[in-house]
């Protein structure tokens, strides 16, 4: 897979799926609140009533890919 979704009820599996991809170019998108710090790649959440997103530079990059610096800018970027 080249994306990986993880929905919230299934958020207790991010470190199987992250080990799981950790070879491979996949992203892993989340929903959850702090997944970034535990290797997702682009997190949704809620701030202030708007549908935001995180998003780790280095856990995408980990799984070789690029990320555009404009995707970065627009959301909130977890270093």
């Amino acid at each position: 897979a080249n994306l990986f979704y993880i929905p919230t009820q299934a958020s207790g599996n991010i470190d199987k799926v992250t080990a799981y991809f950790a070879d491979k170019p996949t992203l892993i998108i989340t929903n959850k609140a702090n997944l970034c710090t535990k290797g997702s790649g682009i997190n949704y959440i809620t701030q202030g009533g708007k549908m935001k997103y995180e998003i780790k530079k280095a856990n995408i990059t980990s799984h070789n890919l690029r990320v555009d610096t404009k995707l970065i800018a627009l959301g909130i970027e977890i270093k």
